[in-house]
């Protein structure tokens, strides 16, 4: 194997990889929590508390994705186990005050726009697990001592942890974490619009964008692996030899779950859109229909054998190891894995491709269109209007936005205007945000947002009055303060509504 081998050893109860690249280590704790562990109440709270845990310790960054949350730092074996255990102590032992403040400061920073990408969740899941990144930070509203504990308590464990490192540890390294058992990710949730789908690029928010792009689920196995590398092969055969030679694709994937892979692909077009779906979804259909070939199959094969033998990988194919025991619950070494992969049929990577096939949801520049009758054309959301009280305008501003009507009844909320409505059901809403602003935000499971004030509507606050009465207590929080400010603002003299939700409906 070139060299490169890993050996994995107990640290206070944390499994640890380690690999036997000498010098200077890359190493890094993870733990098994992410933003599809939050409910949207608590949307924030785990990036929020590993800010907190490396604001004092110098050289460790973190990262929180879906499933998991890292803790990485490189340096001499000795510094670095100091940091990490450092990164340890720090988890659960934060100040309220210290706590509180760090979610103002970052509640107190402009909103960046949503990725495409993390748009595309958005719609794909609604509000709920895997959809959850394209979700407001709510859980900052709220946060507490006692919540935070309480979360730390549940995720940042020794039994919800692993470590990994391209070399040796140090002899006296510790983790000192409280115990716990490792937490299962969340399920694969069906998705909230009709699939496989399309849309303009520019419905999702994109001003200019001359590039392809695609959001894919596929199950997070071995042969989903092997797929993604005879996948990018043949994508660059295929732009070799057409007008976007020299274009190059972006394709990261990232395992969620054992049975949940995120492929999130980038072509830029280069004013031949069409060209590039062609590319991306002719692949697709020819590993579909046909399998890979002998040669195409070995090669893939033979790629993720050479990278992970490669001793520059090393704290790649560490971290790779460590967070796939965090995932499946079950250690696996480097030759089993390689074993694994070796064993995987043409006829498995070929159904992994149906299913990326089935799953795929692709926004497309504005020079290109799919023409396909299996692809359902998302298209922005239409609500229906509820039976109940309808409430008028408070002010005149001469715009069309004066004939908007917000209707309130026992089954939930609609906003209507002549090109939109909106609907959030009570039994389907996942958060209700009450600020003391006197404003509302009301969150439905398929990513549906409305929001509003008081002084926004005529006998405004009888409004919001059944509102807040028919709200089930488990969804609706009384936040402490607003976003955008730490001290009580003006109501707002204007409703804001969602970034036009979408949904999807068959050609």
């Amino acid at each position: 194997m070139g060299g490169l081998a890993f050996e994995r050893v107990l640290i206070d109860g944390v499994p640890a990889y380690a690999g036997n690249h000498h010098g200077r280590v890359v190493a890094g704790l993870t733990f098994r929590v992410g933003t599809a562990d939050e409910p949207a109440l608590d949307r924030g709270t785990t990036a929020l508390l590993a800010e907190l845990a490396v604001i004092d310790i110098d050289g460790v960054a973190f990262d929180v994705g879906a499933t998991l949350t890292s803790f990485v730092v490189s340096g001499e074996a000795d510094a670095v186990a100091d940091a990490l255990a450092a990164v340890c102590r720090a988890l659960p032992a934060f100040d309220d005050d210290d706590l509180v403040q760090l979610a103002d400061t970052i509640l107190d920073v402009p909103s960046d726009i949503p990725s495409l990408q993390t748009t595309m969740l958005g719609l794909r899941f609604g509000a709920q697990s895997y959809g959850m990144a394209a979700i407001a930070p709510f859980g900052l509203l709220r946060i507490d001592g006692d919540g935070a504990r309480a979360w730390a308590a549940r995720f940042f464990t020794r039994g919800n942890a692993a470590l990994w490192s391209s070399g040796p540890l140090a002899p006296d390294i510790e983790l000192p974490l409280p115990n716990g058992d490792r937490v299962v990710p969340p399920p694969r949730v069906e998705a909230e619009c009709a699939l496989p789908a399309w849309c303009p690029n520019s419905w999702l928010g994109s001003v200019f964008r001359d590039a392809v792009d695609c959001s894919i689920v596929a199950a997070g196995s071995d042969a989903t692996t092997v797929a993604l590398r005879a996948f990018a092969a043949e994508m660059r055969e295929r732009l070799h030899d057409s007008d976007l030679a020299g274009s190059e694709a972006q394709l990261e994937a990232t395992i969620w779950a054992p049975e949940l892979t995120h492929i999130a692909l980038t072509l830029p077009t280069r004013a031949h859109g069409n060209d590039g779906i062609e590319c991306i979804l002719g692949t697709i259909d020819d590993f579909t229909d046909l399998g890979p070939d002998p040669d195409e199959l070995a090669d893939a094969i033979e790629e993720i054998r050479v990278s992970c033998t490669d001793a520059r990988n090393a704290h790649v194919v560490a971290e790779l190891l460590a967070d796939d025991e965090l995932r499946t619950g079950r250690p696996r070494t480097l030759d089993e894995l390689l074993e694994s992969v070796g064993n995987v049929t043409a006829a498995e990577v070929a159904a992994v491709f149906d299913e990326m096939r089935n799953e795929i949801m692709v926004a497309v520049p504005s020079d290109a269109e799919i023409v396909d009758a299996r692809f359902a054309l998302l298209e922005r959301a239409t609500g229906f209007a509820l039976d109940g009280t309808r409430y008028r305008r408070a002010k005149v501003t001469g715009t069309p936005d004066d004939d908007a009507r917000l209707i309130v009844g026992p089954d939930g909320v609609a906003y209507v205007r002549a090109d939109e409505v909106l609907t959030v059901c009570f039994d389907d809403c996942v958060a209700a945000v009450i600020y003391p602003t006197r404003e509302i935000t009301l969150v439905d499971i398929d990513g549906t947002i409305i929001e509003g004030a008081e002084s926004d509507w005529h006998d405004g606050a009888l409004a919001f009055a059944t509102i807040e009465a028919a709200l089930p207590p488990e969804i609706t929080l009384v936040a402490r303060r607003s976003f955008g400010t730490s001290e009580p603002v003006e109501p707002r003299s204007e409703i804001a509504q969602s970034a036009e939700p979408i949904r999807s409906d068959s050609l």
